[in-house]
């Protein structure tokens, strides 16, 4: 392609900048325009929330799906995104984050995630939820108790400024074939000593609830 000369450029410029006099519009209001179109987030005067998960075998990437999906029938637009998609956060004006329990923590993943992200955390409005097994013991034991009261101290420590009822628990799906050989053995330790069989536990109407009082704190 060839080069345009700065007197061409010149030329060309200045033709441009009078024929739209000519036409009655003014060339720097819509320099101006521009810039206060790009200054604003496409989300502003909307409530946008943005619902991350990190997940195993897909139980808690269900549950972010079914959180979303009631969001948008209730006229709250919602986008579910993996933590390994890139995220745009300034188009969300609130966060609902969910991964699973592994080894009595959250999720390495997420953890990892919310570190590297976490100005985005604390300075939005922000709730989190984690699928455990423990939480499919029924009737409770005040071994599991003790256990789920661990869990969201770990949380708590991770979001210092989380109120614990926007910290959401819920029982997920133990499905042994998608386990691996070692996790399987150890899975099945575990859960024939507590009494917990093979199945999806996830209670839906819980997580509904959950969400509906959730809702709150982004001003819904």
């Amino acid at each position: 392609m060839k080069k345009i000369n700065r007197r061409d450029f010149l030329y060309a410029s200045k033709s441009i900048f009078c024929s739209l006099l000519c036409l009655g519009i003014a060339p720097f209001s819509i320099i101006a325009k521009t810039l206060d179109k790009a200054s604003v987030s496409p989300e502003k005067g909307k409530k946008s929330i943005l619902i991350l998960y990190a997940s195993f075998h897909g139980s808690t990437a269900q549950i972010a799906q079914f959180m979303g999906e009631k969001l948008n029938r209730q006229g709250i637009t919602s986008s579910v995104k993996s933590i390994n998609e890139h995220i745009d956060f300034s188009s969300y004006n609130g966060i609902i984050m969910g991964a699973p329990i592994h080894r009595g923590q959250w999720m390495d993943e997420a953890v990892d995630y919310v570190n590297k992200h976490r100005v985005n955390f604390d300075h939005l409005p922000f709730a989190c939820f984690y699928t455990c097994m423990a939480k499919a013991k029924h009737p409770s034991s005040k071994e599991s108790i003790e256990v789920l009261e661990s869990y969201q101290a770990t949380l708590i420590e991770l979001f210092p400024s989380l109120s614990p009822s926007h910290i959401g628990s819920f029982a997920g799906m133990l499905d042994y074939d998608k386990c691996s050989f070692i996790t399987k053995l150890v899975m099945w330790l575990i859960m024939s000593k507590n009494g917990v069989k093979e199945g999806d536990y996830r209670d839906w109407q819980a997580i509904e609830s959950w969400l509906s009082e959730t809702k709150k704190i982004y001003e819904i």
